[in-house]
């Protein structure tokens, strides 16, 4: 039988993104964590702790991926695939894409924090595509009204621009 509580082993990793030595929080979690590997513990005791129905299919890794981040800047914008394209993904290319699974992300913040989670509505961003500051080229191809494409273009374009045009 598994213990009800566990300490876990943590990793630390450095991003430039990230706060360093005692200002990093995810640092001081992970300096105090003597504990044992997470997946250690599920392959120990898979039925357990993650259900028979799993084990079954012979899935005993977590579906999703934790992580404790200590920000010292925006972080840059990352997207996961769905779980179909992460399968097609890894099966064309391991090496590279490591996981078949997709990786649904939560966030909880430990500390006070700001955060993106999604875009306005297309209108309300069309609106503020024509302020000075941000306008851009629009698409060769302008449909007749702003939608997603029009804002996936947009994005590609700002994510895309120099420091200076930023």
């Amino acid at each position: 039988m598994v213990e009800k509580v566990l300490q876990l082993k943590c990793n630390c990793n450095q991003y430039p993104w990230g706060r360093k030595g005692s200002e990093s929080l995810a640092a001081r979690l992970c300096a105090k964590t003597l504990g044992e590997d997470l997946q250690d513990v599920l392959d120990a005791h898979p039925q357990e702790l993650i259900g028979k129905t799993v084990t079954e299919i012979k899935y005993t890794k977590l579906p999703y991926l934790s992580k404790v981040l200590s920000a010292a800047k925006a972080l840059p914008l990352h997207l996961h695939p769905n779980k179909n394209v992460a399968s097609e993904l890894h099966r064309r290319d391991p090496s590279n894409f490591t996981n078949s699974n997709h990786k649904p992300e939560i966030a909880l913040a430990l500390t006070e924090c700001e955060a993106f989670r999604d875009f306005k509505p297309p209108a309300a961003i069309d609106r503020l595509t024509k302020l000075p500051p941000l306008q851009v080229s629009p698409p060769q191809v302008k449909k007749p009204e702003f939608n997603d494409q029009t804002l996936k273009y947009i994005a590609k374009r700002m994510l895309e621009a120099s420091d200076e045009v930023i």
